[in-house]
This record gives structure tokens, C-alpha cells and sequence, in this order.
């Protein structure tokens, strides 16, 4: 009995190495039910009343089971035993002494106290076994709650610092820093609203430079037309220096027509200055 009960106990050990708990766990319950029954039914001379407190030994089997098994498995090992310890009793022969107790309180009264003792048992293991499950899922909760927390965290982190870059290239590009990028990594949620914010920035520094030219080349226009109003006034007339706009090109052609000498009235031959009135020249200057 000790050599099997060896063997099974190293079978059981193998099994709960390989993840096969539960198959571990009945076969540790068959194990102690079978230990526990055989020593019951070994004694010579059939049940004596002294191995009646064996009975007791199967909430061994209970315990296990509510422990490895599940909460619920303690019922399921109790009404087992119970069914072992009513067979095993009324099969067995029994010895003097139990005969005469029997005659005295009647198979009831010598199956109460193993009976009841089974389901007290079942109901204290079931109660500790779920009230420890219960703490392992708050602590689990806890745990991940910890996690979550921690995600937020970082989260939280990450969005300030997008916030902040964000801010910079608003204030940067307002000052007229039309160079400056938001640098987001691509794992913040930003990443998307940094990119649009670099394409913002550069289609509104391309925006300011044509604004720039542009007022650049209303005020060449603007010394062109003085210059042609003295032109046409009979004054020599400042042409604008070349300024890299539009404007350069009529400015060179005008300039590139003036007369280089002051009107003469000698020679009957007249010469007048580009847009006079009586030059010929294609300008009407109203």
C-alpha cells in the first residue's frame, strides 16, 4: 500500500509539472480514499467499533479537492465519501464490541457524527476556498488597475508633451519662424494633428513669402509711376533700382527709351521726352 501510494503520489507530481492539475488533484483524492478505505476494510475480524473515527480521515480527500480542484468540488468529494462511508458500513461484517454499540444507538446514530462531519467540512472548505479566490481577483483587480493607471500615466505624458510642441510651433510660426516642425514620435496620439501643423506651417510661410512679393512689387509699381510722372512732367525722372519683381521688366524697357539729352529748340527739330503729348509715342497720359 505504501509502494502504491508512493507511485501515485510521483504521478501526481509529473502530472502538475505538465499543467495537468486537475488530473493531478482527482488522482491525490482516489489515492487517500483508497489508503484510508483499505486500512478500514483490512482489519481482521471484520469493523470493529474502534476504527469507526477512520471514517473522519476522508475530509482529507475535501480539503484537497477544494483546494486544487475548485470550491465547488468540496460538495461533489463530500457526497462521495458519504456514499463510501454508507457502503463500506453496511457491507462490511462487523466485529463484537460495533455489534453491541449498534444494538445501543442503531446505524444512524454510528453514521451521524462521520456523515455531519463530512458536510461541515465541505461547507468550511467551500467558504475558505471562495473567500481566497475572492481576495486573489481583488488582488488581481488591484494589479491591473496599477496597469491601467500606469497606461494613463504615460498617456497623459505623452500628450502633454504634444500639447507642448504643438503650442511652441503656434507661437514660433505667429512670431514669423516659418522653419519651425513639430517633432511628435508616430506612437503619440498627436503624431496625426504634429503632421498637419508642419503642413499648416510651411503653406503659411509659402502664403506670407507671396505676400511679401507681392506688397514688394505694389510698391516698385508705385516709384515706376512717380518716375513716368516726371517723365511725362519734363523731369528726369529716377527710375527704380531692380528690385526682383514683375515690375523690373517695365521698368528696364521705359528706362531703356528715355531720351539722354534735354528738349532743344534748335534745328526746327524737337525732341521730346517718352509719353509727351506730342512725341508719337503710343502713351496716353489723359
Amino acid at each position: 500500500a505504501i509502494l502504491v501510494a508512493g507511485l501515485g503520489i510521483v504521478v501526481a507530481a509529473l502530472l502538475n509539472r505538465f499543467g495537468q492539475t486537475t488530473a493531478a488533484g482527482v488522482l491525490l483524492i482516489v489515492l487517500i480514499l483508497g489508503a484510508i478505505l483499505g486500512a478500514i476494510t483490512g482489519t481482521p475480524g471484520g469493523l470493529p467499533l474502534v476504527d469507526m473515527p477512520a471514517y473522519d480521515l476522508l475530509v482529507i480527500a475535501i480539503l484537497i479537492g477544494a483546494s486544487v480542484l475548485s470550491s465547488g468540488a468540496a460538495f461533489v468529494v463530500a457526497a462521495v465519501n458519504i456514499i463510501l462511508i454508507v457502503l463500506d458500513f453496511n457491507l462490511q461484517v462487523y466485529a463484537p464490541d460495533l455489534k453491541v454499540q449498534l444494538a445501543t444507538s442503531g446505524t444512524l446514530g454510528m453514521l451521524a457524527r462521520p456523515i455531519a462531519l463530512q458536510v461541515i467540512i465541505a461547507t468550511v472548505a467551500f467558504l475558505w476556498v471562495r473567500g481566497l479566490q475572492e481576495q486573489v481577483r481583488r488582488a488581481d483587480r488591484a494589479e491591473e488597475i496599477a496597469h491601467l493607471e500606469s497606461l494613463v500615466a504615460d498617456q497623459k505624458r505623452a500628450l502633454e508633451y504634444g500639447v507642448d510642441q504643438i503650442s511652441q510651433a503656434f507661437v514660433r510660426s505667429a512670431n514669423g519662424d516659418y522653419n519651425v516642425r513639430v517633432n511628435i514620435p508616430q506612437q503619440n496620439p498627436l503624431w496625426g494633428v504634429g503632421a498637419q501643423m508642419n503642413t499648416f506651417v510651411q503653406r503659411l510661410g509659402a502664403a506670407n513669402q507671396a505676400s511679401f512679393e507681392m506688397e514688394r512689387a505694389r510698391q516698385e509699381a508705385y516709384r515706376l509711376a512717380t518716375a513716368l510722372d516726371d517723365w511725362r512732367a519734363g523731369r528726369m525722372p529716377i527710375w527704380p533700382a531692380p528690385s526682383g519683381t514683375v515690375v523690373d521688366v517695365l521698368s528696364q524697357r521705359l528706362s531703356g527709351q528715355r531720351p539722354q539729352s534735354a528738349p532743344s529748340q534748335q534745328g526746327g527739330d524737337t525732341a521730346r521726352p517718352l509719353g509727351h503729348p506730342e512725341s508719337g509715342m503710343p502713351f496716353n497720359w489723359g
